[in-house]
């Protein structure tokens, strides 16, 4: 009897599948290690006093750690042709300070972190004073016509480096969470000087391993932008990269990205196509509503590109408005906008909502990020959750001495349904699954969108609390969407352990205020357990203080 493979098991046989094709990336011979050590050594004279080369066996533990980890939700690397005896040593020390956290020996992982650090900011300024000596010793203006050289390749690992440097900070608390928004900038400019605003098709008559160096400089590119943007997400700062700074073409799918041969990758590009769509008139046409996929689907990474460009375009038409609403056109033609990319994202064949799915989790990734979309175009919440603080109870203070304004509307309606079908996912796959398999996910969207969708749903829950206490006329005071709504929440919980909260005999709004601490104590229990980031451990710790808050509020008005 054959049992169906585990999808899960599936997505990690995705690295080591054709095994005999390729070198496995974390396989290090004595003579490999040797040249990677004396990479390292070359840099002695600034790497941390306490610094040891770690072990062969244990830089293979890492770096494995971060194929079968990081390398999930940032596929900018090609492991088919990765040569770890030819990678720079600040790369190579980042991606060994990463996978440690995914093996979880976070106090390595930080002391790796700062070792690779160390040459990044080195390599950065060495660059710097080449720049400054050649403008002073130059007889040309500043605002020479000269073409810009684009970065080297060596210069590019170094912004893959520095790229899981601030993806590491981002994900991580005190201390640091302080380098994120410094490297950050940094990222930002190296980004723009290694070509983010150039056109760069790629011929159709491309050689694979052309079309693998030019496809890894675009990938990591996105990614910088991304990765950026998630921190304006998550701490509700400008975005260091504009999308209108984007001149670069979409990138391919993942099966194009995963193929070991030439010949597997040409199967691939026949089967699945190889359009180029360059990104902001991508952007364009589904801002005005359009189907960007006649020709062929994006690839799921193009999705999460542009996703994050909607996000991006809500935050800043937020900056703009007078109120705490936005005005109801603007709010129609970004909600046609998201409906556009919906389409896309299901017309994608990498698309899933399971982080665990053989596709790869940038789908899932990108869903969570448009719950994220309607809740901060519809009810923006954002700025009140506190999240930049990384300390659980100021997050939780925020929660309750913050009352952010916005009007029950239509609107408001379609981002509490977001939050439903948010909440109905790990319902439907069990909670007590949830919170011990997402251990290993190292998604940061998927919490954000958490946070977000539990502090708009229990305020919401709340106001209409108020209003059936208010009213004599009870739940009929409600509008009828507004009543299925709570049918939705009272469907869920009823498929959950505290089902029987729900069977108490108490007035409605005391119930409804009752619902509000349960779905919030339910999406708390997901995140129990050790996680590869601590700002996920946060977000956890956040919603359990919450939940406690809104339970010991029933029993005062009790």
């Amino acid at each position: 009897m054959q049992f169906k493979r585990l999808e899960h098991l599936q997505r990690h046989e995705r690295i080591h599948r054709s095994d005999s094709a390729f070198v496995i990336p974390w396989n290090i011979s004595p003579s490999t290690y040797e040249i990677i050590c004396n990479a390292i050594r070359m840099h002695a004279g600034i790497l941390p006093m306490t610094f040891t080369i770690p072990s062969r066996h244990t830089i293979s533990r890492y770096i494995e750690g971060y194929f079968r980890g990081f390398h999930e939700h940032f596929p900018f690397l090609h492991p088919p042709t990765f040569r770890i005896d030819t990678v720079a040593p600040e790369l190579l020390l980042s991606m060994a300070a990463m996978g440690a956290l995914y093996r979880f020996e976070h106090t390595k992982g930080y002391e790796l972190y700062f070792t690779s650090k160390a040459i990044v900011l080195h390599l950065l300024q060495q660059r710097s004073g080449v720049a400054a000596h050649n403008l002073m010793n130059r007889n040309i203006s500043p605002r020479s016509d000269s073409p810009k050289q684009p970065l080297s390749p060596a210069e590019i690992q170094t912004m893959q480096a520095l790229l899981i440097l601030v993806d590491m900070a981002t994900g991580s608390g005190e201390p640091l969470s302080q380098d994120s928004l410094p490297l950050g900038g940094q990222l930002a400019v190296l980004t723009r000087q290694g070509g983010l605003g150039v056109y760069d098709e790629i011929e159709t008559d491309a050689e694979w391993k052309d079309w693998v160096r030019r496809e890894e400089r675009r990938r990591t590119m996105f990614f910088a932008y991304i990765l950026l943007n998630i921190q304006s997400i998550a701490f509700d700062i400008p975005p260091l990269i504009m999308n209108r700074e984007i001149g670069l073409c979409l990138p391919h799918c993942n099966v194009e990205w995963v193929t070991t041969t030439e010949t597997e990758w040409r199967h691939m590009r026949n089967k699945y196509g190889h359009t180029e769509q360059q990104f902001y008139p991508t952007l364009n046409k589904i801002l005005q509503g359009k189907d960007v996929y006649t020709a062929e689907p994006l690839s799921s990474l193009g999705n999460y590109a542009l996703i994050n460009a909607l996000i991006q375009r809500i935050f800043f038409e937020r900056q703009i408005s007078d109120g705490p609403d936005l005005q109801s056109d603007k709010v129609k033609v970004l909600e046609i906008a998201l409906q556009a990319w919906q389409r896309s994202w299901e017309a994608t064949f990498e698309s899933s909502l399971d982080p665990s799915s053989p596709k790869g989790p940038l789908g899932f990734n990108s869903a969570a990020l448009l719950r994220l979309a309607y809740l901060r175009l519809n009810a923006n919440l954002g700025p009140s959750r506190n999240l930049s603080s990384l300390n659980p109870q100021d997050i939780s203070a925020a929660f309750t001495q913050n009352s952010a304004i916005f009007t029950r509307s239509s609107h408001v309606d379609r981002a509490v349904l977001q939050c439903i079908h948010a909440l109905s996912i790990p319902i439907r796959v069990g909670i007590p699954f949830v919170a011990s398999t997402q251990t290993m996910n190292g998604s940061i969207p998927h919490p954000l969108c958490t946070l977000e969708c539990a502090f708009l749903l229990s305020r919401w829950l709340g106001s209409i609390s108020d209003t059936i206490q208010s009213s004599p006329a009870g739940l009929d005071s409600l509008r009828e969407d507004e009543r299925k709504l709570l049918g939705m929440i009272i469907s869920l919980i009823r498929e959950t352990d505290r089902a029987g909260s729900l069977e108490r005999n108490e007035h409605d709004s005391f119930c409804i205020q009752r619902m509000a601490a349960t779905t919030v104590r339910l999406w708390a229990e997901t995140f129990r357990g050790v996680h590869v980031f601590p700002i996920v451990s946060i977000v956890g710790q956040s919603l359990s203080t919450i939940a406690d808050i809104l339970e010991g509020q029933l029993g005062v008005i009790a």
